[in-house]
């Protein structure tokens, strides 16, 4: 034996860490072997002193390849162990990324594209799995051994289009023809025939029952039948129909002119004026929510439409999604409200206000003081919410007795308090030397120790 192959063992999981590394004789084996049904075509053999890790079942990293453990042979001074290799290929089943093997199919097979997919996980009939861009469907039985779970999977070429709830559906399918022939009277010659449909059974394949009509390969087609005898698939009997008026042949969607609507949207809380809808504000006015409203042409109204709203210039004006518009800055814009295909353009036209002033102030200081105390109050002026300074203001006090200003510099006064043991409280007054209505009054309480 030449043990000059490093062999990880990973156990029961191919995606453990090693739970062992040893240097064996690892040498390239062709063989077959069959085990729970399915026929494991071996690569590999081990030829190694005993070992109890290499156990059926359990998987190797040999040279960052996965190989699977399918049989073991113990003689009396050294085992022989058979191995599989792992060749994963990436899928997606709903969307979720999986490793899985995929082997083509051996027995004879018809026009259609089909392989055998083995997983470790479990697997059910009906799934779509994405594989090289395409999807396929899982369409026979699962088959489950003691560790792994196989079946057929075929590939989706086709599917059909049909409105379900009044919402257009794409469904994925396989195609089964029939029967095929001509039907001859004296007025035309038609094709005829019956076709079947294997689907995913879900919710909205539940939704299609007898009389629903389909396109398909340039033919109409009627539904007579449906059965479902297969676990999550979903299998439709179909008849040769006739088109009719409502048929869009180009698309390959039946009835649907019965489905397009002309939509008109109207916004409640702006005025119309020729036809045209325009908002005047101004840089100071407050948010306004759009009053949107749907109406078919029936003139009926539709119940939470699905809108999307947009400005032309985000800088001068913007709009949630919701529709509440904001005034930015000056200017001129539009915003536009859309339905499905149905656009409502409205104009905004944003003009800039001179801003007003509103002047407030407030006095900053103990509210609370003690007798012989020194307190400095200070002036905080506010013009539209924002902090101003260089006012000019002034101070006094109502009641000398209980405090006298020391000293006031503008925006601050240093207030002593009295000495002559007399306790209450008094207002300290201060107001804009400019202005003299805007004012405030402080109470400061002269209190015990």
């Amino acid at each position: 034996m030449f043990d000059d192959t490093i062999v990880k063992i990973l156990g029961s999981s191919y995606i453990n860490t090693p739970i062992k590394t040893l240097m064996s004789d690892v040498q390239d084996y062709t063989s077959t072997i069959e085990k729970e049904n399915y026929a494991y075509k071996c690569t590999k053999i081990i030829v190694c002193e005993i070992e109890p890790l290499m156990q059926r079942n359990f998987y190797l990293n040999i040279d960052n390849k996965i190989y699977k453990i399918i049989k073991v042979d113990i003689c009396s001074e050294h085992m022989e162990v058979y191995l599989f290799l792992m060749d994963f290929k990436n899928i997606k089943i709903d969307g979720i990324d999986n490793k899985v093997l995929i082997e083509e199919v051996t027995e004879k097979i018809t026009y259609k594209d089909e392989k055998i997919i083995i997983s470790d996980f479990e697997i059910s009939t009906g799934t779509i799995v994405e594989y090289k861009n395409y999807k396929w469907f899982v369409t026979s039985q699962v088959a489950e051994d003691s560790d792994s779970y196989r079946s057929r999977i075929t590939k989706v070429e086709q599917s059909f289009k049909m409105y379900i709830d009044s919402v257009l559906e794409e469904v994925p399918t396989i195609i089964e023809v029939q029967t095929q022939g001509l039907d001859e009277n004296q007025y035309i010659t038609s094709a005829k025939g019956n076709i079947k449909l294997n689907v995913q059974d879900n919710l909205i394949t539940k939704k299609i029952t007898y009389d629903n009509r389909i396109l398909m390969m340039g033919s109409a087609w009627k539904i007579t039948g449906f059965t479902t005898e297969n676990k999550g698939i979903c299998y439709f009997y179909l008849e040769k129909d006739e088109f009719n008026q409502y048929d869009n042949k180009e698309l390959e969607i039946a009835d649907f002119y019965k489905h397009q609507h002309t939509y008109k949207i109207n916004i409640l809380n702006i005025p119309t004026s020729n036809l045209t809808q325009t908002l005047n504000l101004t840089t100071i006015t407050p948010p306004i929510q759009l009053e949107v409203q749907v109406t078919d042409e029936d003139n009926k109204i539709l119940s939470n439409p699905i809108l999307t709203f947009t400005s032309s210039n985000p800088n001068i004006i913007s709009i949630s999604n919701t529709g509440l518009i904001t005034p930015i800055t000056s200017g001129n814009c539009t915003l536009t409200v859309k339905f499905n295909d149905t656009i409502k353009i409205i104009n905004i036209i944003v003009e800039s206000l001179p801003i007003v002033d509103n002047l407030s102030i407030s006095i900053l200081g103990e509210s609370t003081t003690y007798m012989n105390m020194d307190e400095i109050y200070n002036v905080l002026v506010m013009n539209n919410g924002i902090e101003v300074n260089g006012k000019n203001v002034d101070w006094s006090i109502n009641d000398i007795t209980f405090a006298k200003i020391v000293s006031k510099n503008g925006m601050n006064c240093n207030l002593k308090m009295n000495m002559k043991n007399k306790f209450g409280i008094f207002k300290l007054k201060c107001w804009m030397i400019d202005d003299i209505s805007v004012f405030v009054e402080k109470e400061i309480r002269i209190s015990r120790m």
